[in-house]
């Protein structure tokens, strides 16, 4: 009877474990929007400001802010950048993404401003539905995680 009990308290354990590694899996991926979000205002910053190319507004950015977007290390340009993305962005943040990086450098400066400000009001419209679902997810997540260790566990019993 005791070994039945620590089964069920250790697949309790394991539910608990999992909801928490799926929550944690649905939260990244908007805080990895919300990185992009920032890195392309900054971007914006520093081309308005002092019309900087981007290898050194790369590498003049803010660590943090390349690791809320996933980037491993200070990427040369947007295309190093895309390519180094872990996890992998949303379908339609990485197609604006895309999008982004194909206009970037094409045109002059007001040009590539108002690219960068359409591609962040893009991204921004993006966030809304992106957070209300995510916390949709990680609620369902954790019931079903939390319910199915706990009906495993009863009919261990």
């Amino acid at each position: 009877m005791q070994i039945r009990i620590v089964g069920c308290l250790l697949i309790l354990a394991a539910g608990t474990v999992t909801a928490l590694i799926l929550r944690r899996e649905a939260t990244a991926r908007l805080t990895q929007l919300d990185g992009f979000i920032s890195l392309l205002r900054y971007i914006r910053a520093c081309i308005a400001s002092y019309n900087t190319p981007i290898d050194r507004i790369l590498a003049s950015c803010d660590a943090e802010i390349l690791k809320k977007c996933g980037v491993k290390g200070v990427p040369k340009d947007i295309d190093t950048l895309r390519a180094s993305l872990d996890p992998r962005p949303e379908a339609e943040v990485a197609s604006t993404l895309s999008s982004f990086a194909s206009e970037f450098g094409t045109g002059f400066r007001d040009e590539q401003l108002r690219s960068l400000d359409y591609h962040i009001s893009r991204l921004e419209s993006l966030r809304a539905p992106m957070a209300d679902s995510t916390e949709k997810r990680k609620r369902l997540v954790t019931a079903l995680c939390l319910s199915g260790a706990a009906a495993i566990a009863i009919f261990l019993i």
